[in-house]
This record gives C-alpha cells, structure tokens and sequence, in this order.
C-alpha cells in the first residue's frame, strides 16, 4: 500500500512528464548543425565499420598462415624425429664404438660397443675422465691401448657446435693376427 504522500510525489512526476515536449530545433542553423552531426557520425560509423571489415580480413589471413606454419613445424619435428629415430638404429647397430662429446667434454651419446670398451661410460660425464681411466697409452696415430687391454683405433671428427664425435673401432683381433703371421714369418726364415 502507497503513502498518500509518495502518490503525490509520483502524481506530480507523471504530470511534468507529460507536459514534456520532444527537443524539436528553434532554427534552421540548429537543424543544420544537426544534420552535419549526424552526417559526421554516420561517416565515422561507416569508417568504422570498414576498417573493423578489414581487420576481420587480416585476422582470418594471420590465423590461416599460422596454422599453415604450426603444420609445416609439425611435419618438419615429425621428419626430424624419424630421421633422429634411424639414426639412433643405425647408432646402436654399428660394430664400431661411437661416442658423442659435447661442447663441455660431456658424454652426449653413446652405442654399445662404446659401453663394452669403456666400462665407466655414462651419459653427461666428463670424457676426459673416462678417457683417463680407460686409455693406457695412444699413439699420434690415433691408436690407443685400453685398460681391459683392448687396442683400438680412434678417428675423431669435430663438430660445429665445439664438441666432437668419436669413432672407435676395436683393432685387438686384428693386432694378434698380424703378430702371428709376423712371428709365424720369423720361424720359417
């Protein structure tokens, strides 16, 4: 239920509101003035719009060569991982010993063979240490004498990133035989 004061109030309210009349232009210059407003703003909205048009294009243009560069990045990371994938089969197949030393003179990678030959390999140890472990003597030849008493032949290739990376190929059995046919040569002279 309303208070007979606030019907007043909302009595009067409505009258003045209905006594209200539109703004309507007292001269000519107002309406023109009016007009060029609304003209200037018409104009602007148009721009606006337009330029909001062009950007929606842009946008559409920006996001469609991004996806086509996230799916070459993916095909190019796909190849790479196969490529990287054959290479570590071919890694782990080869007779040879191969060893991967980083930049740092760390163990980067390694095969089997590696593994067989040099006891205290390990991922991210120092190959200096291994190889002052593992290596009795070396000659300027590349040819080393192990600590299991293995002779190896060494070729290292450096690598453009300052590491380097080691192929060593078990010469032992081969030694022995030549000092057989060698002493072998002797006695029948």
């Amino acid at each position: 239920m309303l208070l007979p004061v606030q019907v007043t109030k909302t009595h009067r309210f409505h009258s003045k509101m209905s006594q209200a009349q539109p703004y309507l232009p007292q001269t000519t210059k107002d309406a023109d003035s009016l007009s060029d407003r609304l003209n200037a703003f018409n104009e602007l909205s148009e721009r606006l719009s337009s330029a909001y048009g062009q950007l929606e294009t842009e946008v559409s243009q920006l996001s469609d060569e991004l996806a086509l560069s996230r799916a070459q990045r993916q095909s190019e990371r796909a190849q790479k991982d196969q490529l990287a994938d054959r290479l570590s089969a071919l890694l782990e197949a080869l007779p040879a010993a191969v060893v991967l030393v980083d930049g740092r003179d760390r163990v980067d990678r390694f095969n089997p063979a590696a593994e067989a030959l040099f006891p205290g390999l390990a991922w991210a140890r120092r190959w200096s240490e291994v190889q002052a472990e593992s290596v009795l003597t070396s000659t300027s030849t590349g040819e080393w004498l192990l600590s299991n008493e293995r002779r190896v032949n060494v070729s290292c290739q450096p690598l453009n990133d300052g590491g380097q990376i080691l192929v060593i190929v078990d010469m032992t059995e081969q030694r022995d035989l030549e000092e057989r046919l060698q002493r072998q040569g002797r006695l029948t002279d």
